[in-house]
This record gives C-alpha cells, sequence and structure tokens, in this order.
C-alpha cells in the first residue's frame, strides 16, 4: 500500500504558491492568475511578461530589433494597446532605446513584477483557497491577447491596398450615415 492510499482527502493539501514567481512557472497557476487578472482588469502585467518571456529567447539580433520595438509599441509607448505601469524615467528610457539586448526589458520586468506582487500576488491566494461557488467566464483566447502573427514577423501593405481598405469603409460609413439622416425622427 502506498503512502498515497493511506491518506484521507480531507489531509490532502494543496500546495499553494509562495511568491510571484512561482505562479509566473507554474502553467495552471499561471492560466488561474491570468483569469484573475482578466477579471480585476488588470491583464496587461501578465501579458508584458509573457512577451518579455518570449523576447528575452529570440537569439537572432535583427528579430530581437523587430521584437523590442514590437514590445515597446504594445506597452511602453503612449498610444498602447496594454500600457504598464512603470516609472516616467523607466518609460523615457525604454522609448528612447535603439539597440535592443537581453537587458533591456530587466528594470520593467522587475517592477511589473513587483507591481503584481504587491497589488494582486495575496488576493489570488486568498482566491484559490475560497473559489466562487460559479466561475466566471473570463477565459481569454489567445487570439484576443495576440494578433494572428507577431506584428515583428508581418508584412508591411502596400499604400494602396491602405487606400481601397479606407475607401471601402469609408463608402460603408457614408452609407449607414445618409441611411441615419433620412430618419430624423429615430436620432435623439
Amino acid at each position: 500500500m502506498s503512502v498515497i492510499e493511506d491518506v484521507q482527502p480531507q489531509q490532502l493539501v494543496t500546495k499553494l504558491p509562495t511568491d510571484i514567481h512561482f505562479i509566473l512557472r507554474n502553467k495552471d497557476l499561471h492560466d488561474k492568475f491570468r483569469n484573475f487578472l482578466i477579471d480585476k482588469i488588470a491583464i496587461e502585467s501578465l501579458l508584458f511578461l509573457d512577451d518579455v518571456k518570449i523576447y528575452e529567447r529570440i537569439t537572432k539580433p535583427e528579430w530581437k530589433q523587430r521584437a523590442g520595438h514590437s514590445v515597446i509599441a504594445k506597452f511602453v509607448g503612449p498610444n498602447a494597446k496594454y500600457q504598464i505601469n512603470i516609472s516616467e524615467q523607466q518609460r523615457s528610457a525604454l522609448l528612447e532605446t535603439d539597440i535592443f539586448d537581453e537587458t533591456t526589458f530587466d528594470q520593467a520586468k522587475n517592477t511589473v513584477t513587483e507591481l503584481l506582487q504587491d497589488n494582486f500576488f495575496y488576493s489570488f491566494v486568498q482566491y484559490l483557497k475560497n473559489p466562487p461557488a460559479e466561475p466566471r467566464n473570463t477565459k481569454l483566447s489567445i487570439h484576443e491577447c495576440y494578433p494572428t502573427e507577431p506584428y515583428f514577423n508581418r508584412e508591411r501593405r502596400s499604400s494602396a491596398g491602405d487606400r481601397r481598405r479606407t475607401s471601402r469603409f469609408s463608402h460603408r460609413l457614408s452609407r449607414s450615415s445618409a441611411s441615419d439622416e433620412s430618419n430624423p425622427s429615430e436620432t435623439v
């Protein structure tokens, strides 16, 4: 008889994470933490850490340059889709970066990790101890987080293609605005 068979179910203790790094290394906890952050509307920090992890694995210098610019555009720039909370000094230094290496994002990564540890880690552990009776459907698909292909691998579209798409879109807008003008009684 094995030791596990001798243990009663109420004696089984699940191992709770002790720090944020444990969560980031464990796939199941990482997924639960991602859903938890989506619920708290704070997913940008975890997405940044995931992208930096991918960036750090890139070995070819030209790819690292493209990936670095992509990370900055997505998380650091003034119009970034998932702007992270870092100091203005760190933000300025990253925006002025021209050459990307293994240490480019170290300070920002440490800041974001500390913010996750300080602001969300303990509430996440409490969530793991006492999960809600009915879990919310907060599953975020990978396609909602990332485009179909990374920004740094995408070919630039020709300006003719951009004009063509814009003119089709403009045509739809003009058609819908014309229908709105034809029904003035429906406007508020």
